[in-house]
Parts: structure tokens; C-alpha cells; sequence
């Protein structure tokens, strides 16, 4: 059986359930039955100031929607293998970004290895 879904108040809920995951992969419900993919990516905190004058830590966050859409309730069996190929290209989209900012942040990126026809690398 299924995992239940957690929703938030603004009709959301998070597809990744790794709490160390930068950026993490969510979707909101749309009104024709169809889930959209987003990126919950966190930038960081900064000092705000509440109206009363008390001051806080404010989380910094952005959300980048993928245009990829789920079905909410797959009913055949070519449903089905849609959502699991669009959450795996969804993952993949969402590793990607992850090494972009890490890229951003420590200086490195996780180098891809060419091999030339003859077997040597470049």
C-alpha cells in the first residue's frame, strides 16, 4: 500500500522524505486531478524583525515548479509507468540542482568522465 499523503494548507505535500535534501522534490494538487512537480530549494537563513520589534532567524526559500505533472490517481497501467518515469526524471532534475548548488557553495562539481573510442581518457 501507498504511503499517505502529508498536505500542507496551501495543497501541497513533499515527495521527498529525506530531511538532508537540498532541494527537495514536492507537488502541489491541481484542479484537474493532476499533481505538478516542484523544488523546494533552501537558500539560507537571514535576521528579520516581527512587527512587535521581537527578531527571528527567517528561512530563505524559493520554489522552482518543473512543468512535470503526475497523475493524481493512475487508473490503467500506462498511467502508472508515466508517473514512475516522470518522478524519475524528476530525481534526476532535482540531482542535478543539487550538485549546481553545491557547485556554488564548496567550489567543486562532481566531474563526468569522457572515454575516447580508443579507451583513454581526455
Amino acid at each position: 500500500m501507498a504511503n499517505k499523503k502529508l498536505y500542507r494548507a496551501d495543497n501541497t505535500y513533499m515527495i521527498s522524505q529525506d530531511s538532508t535534501d537540498n532541494p527537495k522534490l514536492g507537488a502541489k494538487m491541481l484542479n484537474d486531478g493532476r499533481e505538478s512537480i516542484f523544488m523546494d530549494i533552501y537558500l539560507g537563513m537571514m535576521p528579520a524583525r516581527r512587527a512587535n520589534g521581537n527578531e527571528y532567524m527567517k528561512k530563505i526559500r524559493r520554489r522552482e515548479f518543473l512543468k512535470l505533472y503526475l497523475w493524481a490517481a493512475p487508473r490503467t497501467p500506462t498511467e502508472r509507468l508515466q508517473n514512475k518515469a516522470t518522478l524519475e526524471l524528476a530525481k534526476k532534475l532535482r540531482f542535478e540542482k543539487s550538485q549546481e548548488i553545491l557547485n556554488q557553495i564548496e567550489g567543486y562539481w562532481k566531474r563526468r568522465v569522457s572515454l575516447t573510442p580508443s579507451g583513454t581518457r581526455d
